[in-house]
């Protein structure tokens, strides 16, 4: 969970209002069972590393 976290805090900074979406979704998905809990883990590393490479472009 820390991870996760840092992840979204970093997020924080860039200032994207994904972070809100994420939140969002996080606390949802935190109620479902634990398996659904690692599928939101693994798209939520997926939707990151995209949010990053876009910001390395701009």
């Amino acid at each position: 969970m820390v991870v996760v976290a840092r992840v979204l805090g970093t997020v924080t900074t860039a200032g994207a209002p994904f972070f809100d979406h994420a939140i969002l979704r996080f606390k949802l998905i935190w109620k479902a069972d634990s398996s659904r809990k690692t599928q939101f883990l693994v798209k939520s590393k997926s939707a990151f590393s995209h949010l990053r490479t876009q910001s390395k472009r701009s």
